[in-house]
């Protein structure tokens, strides 16, 4: 019989043992002069990832403005196409003298906007091609 008082004693939960680690031998110059030769030297620096990562970045973004911008090109000339159609469709019904030249104008300044978006869609197009020679010049 226990008392109140008294407690039953438990053992403690199991911990599992620590490993024990012996003390590094002690280095010399030799010692570490051989560590150092077996170790693997880096093949790139911080400041060349920092130079591929900012190299990688324009590359995307140069690449991503070539694709917008032929997005755009696709869609002026399909605009064109529709102007052209309703202009035709205007003259063939006989509308308005007035309304079928503000829809020449639109037709118009639709059909201006397709060499103006070749140029610029040229103009990326020729960047990213310098960029790439410069990579593989510098490679």
């Amino acid at each position: 019989q226990t008392s109140k008082h008294q407690t039953l004693r438990t053992d403690p939960p199991s911990r599992p043992a620590r490993p024990t680690t012996a003390a590094p031998p002690h280095r010399n110059h030799r010692t570490s002069a051989i560590a150092a030769a077996r170790r693997p030297k880096p093949k790139i620096g911080s400041k060349q990832i920092s130079n591929l990562m900012a190299t990688l970045r324009n590359l995307k973004i140069k690449t991503s403005t070539c694709k917008r911008l032929v997005k755009e090109l696709h869609s002026y000339e399909k605009e064109v196409e529709r102007e052209a159609a309703k202009t035709a469709d205007m003259k063939e019904k006989g509308a308005d003298p007035y309304d079928l030249k503000q829809q020449e104008n639109v037709l118009a300044e639709s059909r201006m906007m397709v060499p103006d978006c070749c140029k610029r869609l040229e103009s990326a197009l020729a960047d990213l091609k310098a960029t790439l020679t410069e990579l593989e010049e510098a490679n």
